[in-house]
């Protein structure tokens, strides 16, 4: 969890690294557990080793039902996706950290992570595509999976001081990288009312997913005046990554298909000069940063057929915070990133792993740059305990990644990524929190306001959309703590999209969320905590009656082709 501005973090998604319940939300039926253990030795201050290791795993079975509506020219339609998977994952990572203060003027820091993964899927699969209460088409499938991954980091810091203007030097390297093994068995069968056709896909996929990142650089701390100071910064590294996909049909085991088994290697090569002008007073902090980013983005397939871009981003980050009394803030923050499109992004061979979808990647997707602007009022009274908080937070994203959809005379769906030209997300939210000790019991109220704008494509026509989503939300806490933790709540929340291209397939709903929180401490070593959730739905989407017509109307079907598939239980 390292936070030096200089790092630069990789993620894969769903690479079963984080398969235990830390707060988010999971979907199904879950059994998880964690043990670890934690060792530090300081022989003398500012002088430590540390390692600690935390083993866990997940065991998750979840059975979902999607259904989405489509407006295209030719008119709408209805998709169901209907899924039933078996999971397994488990995780374990070991950390490090070295501190070593040789005098008062010079520090080495050393800190690393090692996380090993692994994990195996089973899932079973049924979607049908319906107009009016006629099947257009149905299929069925199954896969499984097993995977395997590694990832790790280290930085490494020396930090010396000075008493002149020159104040601080610091010197840093990074490295981190990831590898991810996945061998993917599955089979697809789908059939087409349209005209009367039928398709059978068996196949085997062994794809790795790499990557490996270094960097380093220096900065430089001068003393300009009082409180006033500036940094000169600079970073270098490379960033590399690679997607082998084989793919084989099963009936062959040994012989890939060199259509479908493509190696995507990307590159990307950075230097990173900033400068930073600083002040720091008893009430106002604030730091301006002037910062560009030159690259050389670089992918090439199969080991030749190179495409290059350059790129010269300015990225600058503003500060201001002021504290005007004592429990009493302000903050206002600005930056802007960016981000490169990952090696399996750029696969431009079809993946038909669905057999109503398929997906396609782009060589040529461009980088993502984010603005963001953050503004944030804070009140604490220390002696009514009560505490009043408002933010506002504005992104806006050029050239953001997304899936443009096209839609086949079959009402099969392909799905390719693109650059749209912008994203648009705006939040505020209000917190607002008091005892009232009369009753024991302390409240919180809070309210949060969330605007997305935007667009996608469907075949090759630009859709945009709007997406509203209005929470508010009270819950009662009782204030004395020793023993029992009692929190009550409801959250209400109204959501609302509206699309351009097909304005009937608007909609909006409301949800009504009442939870519960208990936990016991009977003594200082044990803690027992329960809780649920229980969410109801209501809006012209959730009318049962129509939806009853449509099932009703392909469960016959369904039945067949399920006893066709075998492995779907």
């Amino acid at each position: 969890m390292m936070g030096d501005d200089e790092n630069v973090n990789i993620t894969i998604e769903d690479d079963g690294s984080t398969p235990i319940d830390f707060g988010q939300n999971i979907n199904g039926l879950v059994k998880s557990g964690a043990g670890g253990v934690n060792f530090t030795y300081e022989k003398k201050r500012d002088n430590r080793v540390s390692f600690s290791y935390l083993g866990n795993g997940i065991n998750k079975s979840l059975l979902e039902d999607v259904k989405r509506w489509y407006g295209i020219e030719t008119g709408g339609f209805e998709a169901e996706n209907t899924s039933s998977i078996n999971s397994t994952d488990y995780a374990h990572r070991f950390n490090f950290g070295l501190k070593n203060k040789a005098d008062s003027i010079g520090v080495l820091t050393a800190n690393g992570n090692l996380t090993i993964t692994g994990g195996e899927k089973t899932g079973n699969y049924f979607s049908s595509t319906t107009q009016r209460f006629s099947i257009l088409n149905t299929a069925i499938g199954y896969d499984s999976e097993n995977k395997n991954g590694l990832s790790g980091s280290g930085h490494l810091a020396y930090l010396k001081r000075f008493t002149s203007s020159l104040r601080l030097v610091k010197l840093f390297a990074d490295v981190n990288g990831t590898y991810l093994n996945s061998k993917l068995h599955f089979e697809n069968n789908s059939f087409f009312s349209v005209d009367s056709s039928a398709n059978t896909t068996s196949r085997n996929q062994n794809s790795i997913n790499s990557e490996l990142n270094i960097s380093g650089g220096g900065s430089a701390t001068f003393h300009v005046s009082g409180n006033l100071y500036f940094d000169a910064k600079g970073g270098f590294g490379k960033n590399t990554g690679r997607w082998n996909r084989n793919e084989t049909v099963a009936a062959f085991q040994d012989s890939f298909a060199d259509s479908l088994s493509p190696v995507i290697d990307q590159f990307y090569t950075f230097v990173r000069p900033n400068l930073v002008l600083r002040k720091s007073t008893a009430k106002i902090n604030w730091s301006i940063s002037f910062q560009l980013e030159s690259g050389l983005l670089e992918n090439e397939m199969n080991y030749a057929d190179k495409i290059s871009r350059r790129s010269l981003y300015y990225l600058p980050v503003l500060r201001w915070e002021n504290e005007y009394a004592k429990g009493r803030r302000l903050l206002f923050y600005y930056d802007a990133k960016v981000s490169q499109p990952k090696a399996q992004q750029l696969d431009p061979v079809v993946r038909q792993n669905l057999a109503l979808q398929s997906i396609t990647g782009n060589r040529n997707l461009k980088e993502e740059v984010k603005h963001s602007l953050f503004a944030n009022w804070f009140i604490f009274d220390q002696f009514s305990f009560t505490s009043f908080m408002a933010n506002i937070n504005f992104n806006y994203t050029k050239d953001k990644i997304q899936y443009a959809r096209a839609i086949d005379s079959l009402y099969k769906q392909s799905l390719m990524l693109e650059n749209v030209p912008q994203d648009y997300q705006l939040r505020g939210a209000l917190e607002y929190s008091t005892p009232i000790r009369k009753l024991g019991i302390s409240i919180e109220f809070s309210a949060d306001e969330n605007w997305n704008r935007g667009f996608s494509t469907i075949n090759q026509q630009l859709n945009r959309y709007d997406a509203f989503t209005h929470t508010f939300s009270l819950t009662v806490n009782n204030r004395k703590k020793k023993y029992i933790d009692i929190s009550a709540g409801v959250t209400a929340r109204i959501s609302n999209s509206q699309f351009d291209l097909e304005k009937e397939l608007s909609s909006k709903y409301q949800s009504m969320d009442y939870a519960t929180d208990i936990s016991f401490t009977p003594s200082e070593s044990w803690t027992i905590t329960s809780g649920f959730t229980y969410t109801v739905f209501t809006g012209s989407d959730f009318d049962q009656k129509s939806r009853d017509t449509a099932v009703k109307s392909f469960t016959d079907l369904s039945l067949y082709e399920v006893k066709a598939c075998g492995p779907f239980n």
